[in-house]
């Protein structure tokens, strides 16, 4: 989500297999069979939740949503809000660029408000060191007015499968992206999308690369239900707040089998969480259907599209949310801030460290399970960000 969403009001409340449009690539337990499966899987710890068996995957767009997504690419603009453009030139220094790469930059220098813009070429942005892109565009991603910088295209690797690994686009063009793609502890990063635009010239292969770009590492999960397990317990805990009775059917027919049965967590969900769980954007869904939207429809039967508008959503924090400390629960809204006035993404807690999340408003990103901290580590960029666990005020009195 870009600054400034929410800002003072959340501040304010904190202190009082593949579906749709999008497939899974290649992950393990998806091939191999369910007995298996469920061998192969990691274990999360047991808990009022039950016993979740989960795995890595990897989710990406599919060619027919690039034509939602895609925007015409603009000339690169690096602005920097400085009061003396010599301050610029040191910056480029320090940040590894060459003598005659910072003249050639300091050329193309124009004033804007409040500091300049460097205007640089593709030959030049493709020509920079992977050290000196990242310690440079560290820099701008702090500016203001930098978003691309601010927020890039990211990745981090948790599936078995890398990237731009296993795909059909041709090999010249992932050469081209590996050459923009830069790191940050253990994610890869990606800013010039506008470069690859101007740089592929065939509409078919940039739709293909762009749909690898858009991959995002996802968690399948499962509750396994024996005859050992606690119904009751379960139902209590996958039916928050008012659906025991019927995970209580869905969980005694899966017992009756009389040994450990695997069941999605995506069927024990509230409607729009189940109906949303690892699709893209599809007909019928707002325009922009962002994280805070998401996050606060989670119980909802019917979504309120209201909560597409920042504004609207903040103030439905501040009236109907209260801060935790405790164990958080099925649905729990998760914010994370960079500062006190800045909340940058929201999701809902699941179990034991897995989230329901939807990692930006573009039509390009899913809808998904993912592990809390890889959450935090795909936002930890490009500067750390704290969370808090909310509840719907009128569930924290129950």
């Amino acid at each position: 989500m870009k600054k400034g969403m929410w800002m003072a009001a959340v501040a304010l409340a904190l202190l009082a297999a593949g579906w749709a449009v999008g497939r899974f690539v290649r992950d393990t337990a998806a091939v191999v069979p369910l007995a298996q499966s469920v061998q192969m899987q990691k274990r999360a710890d047991p808990g009022p939740w039950g016993r979740i068996v989960y795995d890595y995957s990897m989710i990406e767009m599919a060619p027919a949503l690039w034509k939602h997504v895609q925007t015409a690419p603009v000339a690169t603009e690096w602005k920097i809000h400085v009061a003396n453009p010599e301050s610029i030139r040191q910056q480029l220094l320090a940040s590894g660029f060459s003598m005659e790469q910072t003249q050639t930059l300091m050329a193309t220098l124009t004033p804007i408000a409040g500091g300049y813009a460097l205007h640089p070429s593709d030959d030049l942005i493709l020509a920079l060191a992977p050290q000196v892109r990242r310690e440079w565009y560290a820099l701008l991603a702090v500016e203001t007015d930098n978003p691309d910088y601010d927020y890039p295209i990211r990745f981090r690797q948790r599936s078995p499968v890398g990237w731009l690994e296993d795909s059909d686009v041709e090999a010249s063009a992932l050469a081209l992206a590996r050459r923009l793609i830069y790191t940050s502890g253990d994610l890869q990063l990606l800013a010039d999308m506008n470069v690859l635009h101007r740089n592929i010239p065939n509409p078919d292969t940039l739709r293909r690369l762009a749909c690898v770009l858009s991959r995002e590492t996802t968690v399948l999960a499962y509750l396994l239900v024996g005859p050992q397990d606690n119904l009751d317990q379960l139902a209590e805990y996958w039916g928050y707040p008012d659906r025991q009775d019927a995970v209580r059917t869905l969980l005694r027919a899966t017992q009756r089998s009389g040994f450990d049965r695997p069941i999605p967590l995506s069927m024990l969900l509230p409607r729009f969480a189940r109906d949303h769980i690892h699709r893209y954007w599809r007909a019928g869904d707002p325009a922009w259907p962002h994280c805070h939207y998401t996050s606060l429809n989670f119980y909802a039967d019917q979504p309120d599209e209201g909560c597409t508008n920042d504004t609207y959503a903040a103030q439905i924090v501040l009236r109907d949310y209260v801060t935790v400390t405790t164990q958080p629960r099925l649905g729990d809204l998760v914010l994370f801030q960079r500062g006190p006035n800045e909340a940058i993404h929201s999701c809902n807690y699941i179990a034991d460290g897995i989230v329901f999340t939807k990692n930006g408003g573009s039509l390009g990103h899913p809808w998904m399970f993912a592990r809390l901290e890889d959450v935090m580590e795909f936002y930890s960029y490009p500067s750390p960000v704290k969370i808090s666990f909310m509840r719907r005020r009128d569930l924290a009195v129950k």
